[in-house]
């Protein structure tokens, strides 16, 4: 699936996995310990269900076809992650943090998914 070799999934890809290495490692950068999961969360996470959308919806043989995220579910996802990871968590386990920072970091994801990686011209499911 072409989807799953943009350049800006591709880039949040290897942040986030690099971040997760150099964490299990015990290296932690301050500012991209903090922030750097949360806004490539959303990207990773949309690309996956998009590819997912489009095998599901067209089936194995149609891979060079392309499922394209509403703006609507992707503000869905943007509410939902902001929800469970900064609201829910934190109140029932001292190990998450609530931070409005994380929940601008989630938009700032968001938004490179719809813009960048999200195709263009795709058919939706109704």
């Amino acid at each position: 699936m072409k989807l799953l070799l943009r350049p800006a999934f591709l880039v949040c890809l290897a942040i986030f996995s690099a971040n997760q290495v150099l964490e299990s490692n015990k290296v932690f950068i301050p500012f991209i310990h903090s922030y750097a999961d949360d806004v490539c969360a959303l990207p990773v996470l949309l690309t996956l269900a998009s590819a997912g959308m489009a095998l599901v919806y067209y089936g194995r043989g149609s891979l060079e076809r392309t499922y394209r995220l509403s703006f609507l579910q992707v503000l869905f996802a943007l509410v939902y992650c902001s929800v469970v990871f900064e609201v829910v968590l934190p109140a029932y386990a001292a190990r998450y943090i609530a931070d409005k920072w994380d929940i601008a970091a989630y938009t700032v994801g968001a938004g490179i998914f719809y813009l960048f990686i999200n195709p263009a011209k795709a058919q939706q499911i109704s």
